[in-house]
């Protein structure tokens, strides 16, 4: 997802893809570890200041494909590793956010 933000695919135009998400309230979803659930608002929580726009995603098939997943995953990022300078560097402060 860093290459298609940044405009590295050139298979993929960031336009066509990607929309910047428009900042809205922080809202946060309470976790209880012993429930498992699908949060509407877990999936449009956005912790950086390149948050993506979640894609429409009504058809159950489309639920799970790459861009769905993935901007939720994005979101949820911090802003450390989403501004790295260089792909080498957001997969490196994507390994430390990990630990």
């Amino acid at each position: 997802m860093y290459k298609v933000v940044e405009g590295l695919v050139p298979a993929l135009p960031t336009d066509n893809f990607v929309k910047l998400a428009r900042p809205k309230r922080n809202i946060k979803a309470k976790h209880f570890k012993d429930h498992i659930t699908s949060n509407i608002v877990e999936k449009r929580t956005c912790n950086n200041t390149k948050g993506l726009e979640l894609p429409d995603y009504k058809k159950q098939q489309y639920q799970h494909s790459f861009f769905v997943d993935t901007v939720i995953h994005w979101n949820h990022l911090p802003n450390s590793v989403v501004h790295a300078n260089s792909l080498e560097a957001f997969k490196t402060a994507l390994r430390n956010q990990r630990q």
